[in-house]
């Protein structure tokens, strides 16, 4: 039997288009701030999953730059009453699982990953999805830090094109 869309699955469609991405990453005391613009592609893959395709150059951290990709993958799963999904990138070897829930326009999508200064070990991360308007919309990252705060690390704000 073909699962059938919900109004969670019709809230992602929203997404669906083509984006220009302004992003501000922190990545630690005494770093830089790293500036970034990405464009991004958001397709359905049926009526059930969102799919977007990532890329920009972007600084690599060293003083350089780097081509970036990426793939974003949310869905909304009516047995476990949540969205889920993935995010892959070129630049790094953790693929991130997403669980999360949404209120309102805001979808926080919960998910773990290797420490920035430690990589042996996993912290809680969110990505926090907020539509602000038909045509723009804006990514918040943050990772709970040692003493158990969050720590928002990374601000993108996405326009329509």
């Amino acid at each position: 039997m073909q699962p059938q869309p919900n109004e969670h699955h019709q809230w992602l469609k929203q997404i669906v288009g083509n984006w220009t991405c302004k992003a501000s990453c922190d990545c630690g005391p005494d770093q830089p701030k790293l500036e970034s613009e990405v464009k991004e592609t958001v397709r359905m893959l049926g009526d059930l999953w969102v799919v977007g395709e990532g890329q920009g150059t972007v600084p690599d951290g060293q003083g350089g730059t780097m081509t970036m990709q990426s793939i974003i993958i949310i869905g909304y799963d009516p047995a476990q009453d949540r969205y889920v999904g993935s995010f892959n990138a070129n630049c790094m070897t953790h693929q991130f699982h997403y669980n999360g829930t949404r209120t309102g326009n805001t979808l926080t999508l919960d998910t773990r990953g290797p420490h920035w200064e430690d990589g042996s070990k996993l912290v809680d991360y969110q990505d926090i999805v907020e539509l602000v308007s038909p045509n723009e919309r804006r990514l918040r990252s943050q990772m709970k830090g040692d003493d158990g705060n969050w720590v928002e690390f990374m601000l993108a704000t996405y326009k329509r094109v």
